[in-house]
């Protein structure tokens, strides 16, 4: 018998928008869902780190892959741009 894994949910709603994994890496870096990495992205991270709708779903927000949200999270994503 074969096993299938549990499909992920995608992230929340962050303020109107829906985050979206533009490079397919598990990583939602696009948190506007304008469908690139931009600044935008960075503040709407920095403003909304502590909110359920990221804390919730912190694998799809957790770029250095240390089980947390943080600010090394947050340089990480403006690193990319």
């Amino acid at each position: 018998m074969i096993e299938l894994a549990e499909e992920e949910s995608a992230p929340e709603r962050i303020e109107d928008s829906t985050p979206r994994d533009i490079d397919n890496d598990g990583d939602y870096q696009d948190l506007n869902g304008n469908g690139e990495k931009d600044f935008a992205d960075v503040v709407t991270y920095f403003d909304h780190m502590n909110d359920p709708a990221m804390t919730d779903h912190a694998d799809a927000y957790d770029y250095n892959d240390n089980g947390e949200i943080d600010f090394a999270d947050l340089v990480a994503l403006f690193n990319q741009i």
